[in-house]
This record gives C-alpha cells, structure tokens and sequence, in this order.
C-alpha cells in the first residue's frame, strides 16, 4: 500500500521551529506488495511502484512494477514482471532504470517492455 501524504507548515516563530500537520490526500488498495519505491513520470502523469513480492534478497521472479494514477489508482498492477526484488528506480529520457539485487535493469516506458540489463560485478543488494 502506499500513502501519499501532504506536510503543510502551519506557524514559524522567530526561531525557526515549525509546527507540521500530514493530511493523507489518497492511498492505494493494499495488492501491492512489498512495495520498496516509487518514481514520477512527469510525461504521462503516472506513478511506478517497485514491489519486491516477497524476500528482498531472493532471485525468484517474483518481483513486478505497478504503474499507478497520480491519484492512486491502480492502472496496471504488473506492468513489468520476472524481476527478483526490484528495488530504487530513476527516469532517463523515456526509459526507467530498476535496480535489482545485482543488476539494473533498462525498461522501455512506452512500450513496458525490459530493453537491457547491466549486471553489478560483487553487487549483492543494488538499492
């Protein structure tokens, strides 16, 4: 599940000290699982969610990347799949990099389609 929430300074005195209140704006339905990061995609106005689906460590398979509606819809619950415990993502251009557990992996945002993989000689938890 994830929690999109808000910080909303409310009063700041001559010491800088800061009263913070959190307002939960959305949240999703609880299918995704073990999920570790989620990354912006200003082009499509969509949310990536990286979910591990399991042991972070494991090679399995298991692991997927939901994409989600910037209100927190649930667009495509696994939208990349066969990954073992997909963790920190970043956008470059239109492709979306993954790390997972001793590899990045290249992703084709237009076409949701794995283009390449680097492996990470001695990597053992890529996060």
């Amino acid at each position: 599940m994830i929690v999109a929430v808000s910080a909303i300074t409310v009063a700041q005195t001559e010491k800088s000290d800061q009263s913070v209140t959190i307002k939960k704006l959305w949240e999703t339905a609880d299918i995704l699982t073990t999920c570790e990061s989620v990354c912006y995609y200003n082009e499509s106005k969509t949310i990536f969610a990286s979910c591990i689906d399991g042991n972070p460590t494991n090679k399995d398979g298991n692991g997927f990347i939901a994409q989600l509606s910037i209100t927190g819809e649930i667009i495509t619950l696994k939208w990349i799949t066969g990954l073992n415990a997909p963790k920190g993502m970043g956008i470059f251009g239109n492709k979306l990099f993954v790390t997972d557990i001793d590899r990045i992996v290249e992703i084709d945002i237009a076409n949701a389609v794995i283009i390449n993989e680097f492996q990470v000689e001695g990597a053992r938890f890529l996060n």
